[in-house]
């Protein structure tokens, strides 16, 4: 089966590296494709957005918003992207916060072509090792339905763990993160963080308009023990406090305090 070529950003706000970075590999040969090059994190997550790169090459020394703190926004938007963190800083803390964000790989300038390679490979073979065989599409879709289902199954469960997250879903259906985050999302239309927080603000309002419970007890029923990021969680996601969802139950219509 002839295998996708995997999408490349590159974000440098130095031309001349950004330059380098798309010049130094002959990518198409081995199997990818440079969908675009940012010099800025404004740029940097327009394209990332619009062109769903698979691999991001981002620099850490950046204006207004720095390389780790984009990494950490596109992360969080799709987790299923994989990030190489390429840079001049050296300090330890940088690399150290790099693998907290979850980025792939943190290589140092001046980029060995080989090194790069080396990294962007190893992601192909990740992804390629996951990905379907030229079995019947039928097939494939039906599998993909099944593994969707099953770390449904896997969340709705496990709703009131509290390290519910896509890195144990995935562990628990026996898939590749970012395999599964992708399919996930192809099948769902969320990721599975989305999905776990949809799931749990529902079971709140479920909890909060049949139970007298107080929030912080709510909270940890749904595997979120901070009450305060409960609260923060609950308002962006119904447009209400927990009180002022109360006063539209049964439970909060006498104006006791349920906080």
């Amino acid at each position: 089966m002839h295998m996708r070529k995997l999408k490349i950003l590159i974000v440098d706000d130095e031309k001349y590296e950004a330059v380098l970075m798309e010049k130094c590999v002959d990518w198409q040969h081995y199997g990818f494709v440079i969908v675009g090059s940012a010099q800025s994190a404004r740029e940097a997550m327009e394209l990332f957005t619009r062109m769903e790169p698979d691999i991001v090459l981002c620099d850490i020394n950046m204006p207004v918003i720095n390389g780790l703190e984009l990494s950490r926004r596109m992360k969080e938007q799709r987790p299923d992207a994989h990030i190489i963190i390429v840079t001049g800083y050296r300090e330890f803390e940088y690399a150290k916060q790099a693998v907290e964000i979850g980025v792939e790989k943190y290589i140092l300038k001046p980029v060995q072509a080989d090194e790069l390679l080396k990294t962007a490979e190893k992601i192909q073979r990740e992804t390629a090792g996951f990905a379907e065989t030229g079995d019947d599409p039928g097939d494939a879709e039906q599998r993909k339905g099944e593994l969707t289902s099953t770390a449904v199954a896997y969340i709705e469960s496990n709703l009131s763990a509290r390290g519910l997250s896509l890195k144990g879903v995935a562990s628990a259906v026996f898939a590749n993160g970012s395999y599964l985050s992708r399919i996930f999302r192809e099948e769902t239309g969320e990721t599975v963080t989305e999905y776990i927080l949809r799931r749990r603000m529902e079971k709140s309002r479920e909890l909060l308009g049949s139970t007298n419970m107080r929030a912080y007890e709510v909270a940890a029923l749904v595997g979120m023990p901070d009450a305060h990021y409960f609260g923060q969680c609950f308002k962006r996601f119904t447009g209400m406090t927990v009180n002022e969802y109360r006063q539209q139950t049964r439970f909060g219509r006498n104006g006791e305090k349920t906080v």
